[in-house]
């Protein structure tokens, strides 16, 4: 399903989950710390640049202006945003500290700090990017530069994106339009088969639809009423949390059930203060069960690591590791980072944990997954959709400052700690069982059931 974007730290907080960066090698390579450049900022600014990515910060006294770049391209995310003391866009922002020539960033709502290196000076393809705001071939350069620079499975998903370029490239002139174009865009990534990429609706005004979801029309309809029939057939009692992002329950006296619908903050909250009160909630709801089954089979939109980790740490009193996460920098693969799962800090379940899964599972729904097998968690249920990665969302060219005209693309290279990576094939459940639409129809549920009979001994 729908995943909400994942984004370093100061994309997070600027945009809320609607940003993000390209990992890129920039053609400037100069890292001293001696110039001051003059900007629209003010007289005295200092440039750095992401690791891992191609997002460029240029930092003046009280504002700060980020852009993504590739080799051959530069393209600014709307208008500046201000800097507050030590803090990034305003006073409650992430936290930024220098040392040297490195600037370091990190937030309590993200998973990984996020680091950068001070650049001589802005790249001169970022000085000139006004130049191409409305220049059709230097959107096309840019999206195909972004996942050139980017993109870390075309090998596993057997796409020659050099042989793309040279077959799409000499068909956008510049007169394309935007639709045209997004059109082509989305032509071109097809093959990829990536459930994690996608065009915003507000490039072109033309829809998106991700082929790597063509195959499985049973599990899109059972998803959309997957509770009805829950409500109907097996469910004690229920009831929905205020915000409408969880349903939860019990199966039995002794079994607890937990329906995700999305995992992450609504825009009208601003925080996570809600969907912590709500977890909290839920996990003292279980208190005094032997069992808990969390259903993760048709996630709408949701969330990122972090998400994830706010609920898996309900299942667990110590740190445990669960994955590694690397991209793509320079066209090697970062060193490895560990993703952790964190206990939370209030309630906990203790009982037996059970997660069911589907082929609509992707990006933060399967690293949830991953981080509630690390738990303790039995999978059950049919292999995920395989594009782990959470996706970034990358701006296009556009005169207008705050035009939101964009697309997605996976960035992660995701591995369990006993080297197995899921990309394309899917996680495999513990238990696999198959569901039918024509069982679903009927009323019943051959996932949900075969771990009621596993509570029961059978």
């Amino acid at each position: 399903m729908k995943k909400t974007l994942i984004l370093p730290v100061l994309c997070l907080f600027l945009l809320a989950a609607a940003c993000a960066p390209t990992k890129t090698p920039l053609l400037l390579q100069d890292r001293s710390a001696t110039a001051a450049p003059t900007s629209a900022l003010g007289s005295a600014v200092t440039v750095w640049k992401m690791d891992g990515y191609g997002q460029i910060a240029e930092m003046g006294k009280d504002r700060v202006q980020i852009y993504y770049a590739t080799q051959k391209t530069c393209v600014p995310l709307g208008r500046p945003y201000p800097v507050a003391g030590n803090h990034l866009g305003g006073d409650t922002g992430p936290t930024f500290t220098i040392s040297g020539d490195t600037l370091t960033i990190a937030a309590s709502f993200y998973t990984q700090q996020s680091t950068y290196h001070r650049l001589s000076a802005l790249p001169q393809v970022c000085a000139d990017a006004a130049l191409h705001a409305k220049d059709p071939q230097y959107a096309f350069e840019a999206f195909w530069n972004t996942f050139n620079e980017t993109y870390p499975s075309f090998k596993l998903r057997g796409v020659d994106w050099q042989k793309t370029y040279d077959a799409v490239r000499p068909t956008v002139d510049a007169q394309t339009d935007d639709i045209a174009l997004k059109r082509i865009f989305v032509e071109m990534v097809k093959p990829l088969k990536d459930c994690s990429i996608s065009m915003e609706s507000g490039y072109g005004g033309a829809p998106f639809s991700n082929p790597a979801f063509d195959d499985q029309p049973d599990w899109r309809s059972m998803g959309r009423g997957l509770t009805l029939n829950l409500g109907k057939t097996y469910l004690k009692e229920a009831q929905w949390t205020d915000s409408g992002r969880f349903y939860y329950g019990k199966l039995n006296a002794s079994t607890g059930y937990w329906y995700i619908k999305f995992l992450g903050v609504a825009p009208q909250e601003g925080n996570d203060a809600a969907l912590r009160k709500e977890l909290d909630q839920i996990v003292t709801y279980f208190h005094g069960m032997s069992a808990v089954v969390i259903d993760a089979r048709a996630v709408q939109y949701g969330g990122s690591a972090y998400y994830a980790n706010l609920l898996a740490g309900h299942f667990t009193e110590r740190a445990t590791p669960a994955y590694t996460v690397q991209m793509l920098s320079d066209g090697k693969l970062t060193p490895a980072q560990t993703v952790t799962v964190t206990p939370a800090e209030t309630t906990f379940f203790r009982g037996k944990l059970f997660a069911l899964m589907s082929p609509l599972d992707s990006g933060a729904t399967e690293q949830l997954l991953l981080q509630l097998k690390a738990v303790g968690a039995t999978l059950v249920g049919e292999p995920s959709a395989g594009c782990l990665s959470e996706s970034l969302s990358v701006p296009l060219p556009s005169a207008d400052a705050n035009s939101r005209s964009s697309f997605s693309l996976p960035y992660q290279v995701i591995t369990t700690l006993d080297g197995k990576q899921y990309e394309k094939v899917g996680i495999s459940p513990d238990v696999p069982v198959k569901m039918t639409l024509a069982e679903w129809a009927g009323g019943q549920d051959a996932i949900l059931q075969r771990v009621i009979d596993l509570i029961a001994g059978k």
